[in-house]
């Protein structure tokens, strides 16, 4: 009896599998569903299904990721504290335990979901909120985007605040996602991930004189797939020879000029600068910078 038992046992086991694997695919199918409905802006229908994902598979990655999409899309809609809920209970349900190690999956939607909750708290104009969730990403994501981007938006905020040394101190903190063309080879290019904000550092030795008869300090963003953007540079305080230029990127079809720049897995961004007197004497210099896109 003891053969047919095992046997018996292994059958039953080999069942719950293909059962929790036809779960997680209907599951999958769901969420996948959501987002393009959501896409196609039927947005109470994909949210529905989202809850519905959130609902039958608590506690898994699918149901943080439905509670990040949730999350994105009520910030989209101005709905501040909507998505700061969805932020935050991912955050609280994925805090790193002393003594385990999280999963790759479970780190990169705790990073996302620290920076999203900080970010809303940010548009709301919640600007001492937003510190302990940006520090804490510059904690556990140093040498990322994410460190980068929260150095950003904790120099801005302290900058709204009008606390002008620690917005320095903080803005001097973000670095270049555009490095200098020609001073790496294509595999070492700086890299944006289609969906975060795009930044780059513009230094001219004419910006003082440039924002003082109101000219405004732009560069020109060209995608390999054919979208193009101009963005302008703000102000960096303390910073009176730079200015920082960024856009929203997206996965989709090129549509110049709309803001927004549209992408695919492995195009090249090429930003340009022109130079208009450089400290030489030349004029119209082009300087240039690269960084591929990754989804």
């Amino acid at each position: 009896m003891a053969p047919f038992a095992s046997a018996q046992e292994a059958a039953e086991g080999s069942g719950r599998t293909r059962v929790a694997a036809d779960v997680d695919r209907q599951a999958k199918h769901l969420f996948d569903k959501a987002l393009e409905l959501m896409e196609y802006k039927q947005y109470e229908r994909g949210i529905a299904m989202l809850n519905t994902v959130v609902r039958d598979n608590a506690g898994t990655t699918l149901a943080h990721m439905a509670h990040l999409e949730m999350g994105k899309h009520f910030l989209g809609q101005n709905k501040h504290k909507e998505a700061l809920g969805h932020f935050l209970l991912v955050t609280r349900v994925l805090t790193p335990v002393p003594g385990e190690k999280q999963t790759e999956s479970e780190e990169a939607l705790y990073h996302e979901a620290l920076f999203q909750a900080g970010l809303s708290n940010y548009q709301s104009g919640q600007y001492a909120a937003c510190f302990p969730l940006f520090r804490r990403l510059t904690e556990v994501a140093g040498r990322t985007k994410w460190a980068n981007m929260a150095y950003f938006y904790i120099g801005m905020s302290h900058y709204n605040l009008k606390n002008w040394n620690k917005a320095i101190d903080s803005l001097s903190l973000v670095g270049t996602e555009v490095e200098e063309a020609g001073a790496s080879q294509s595999d070492e290019l700086g890299r944006i991930e289609i969906g975060q904000r795009f930044y780059s550092k513009i230094e001219d030795a004419d910006v003082p004189i440039m924002r003082k008869l109101g000219v405004p300090v732009t560069a020109e963003v060209q995608v390999s797939s054919g979208d193009t953007e101009t963005i302008t540079g703000v102000p960096v305080p303390g910073k009176k020879h730079e200015m920082l230029a960024s856009a929203p990127t997206a996965l989709g079809d090129p549509k110049p000029n709309d803001g927004v720049l549209q992408m695919i897995g492995g195009d090249t961004l090429t930003v340009t600068y022109i130079d208009d007197s450089t400290l030489e004497g030349e004029k119209g210099v082009k300087r240039t910078g690269k960084v591929r896109a990754v989804s």
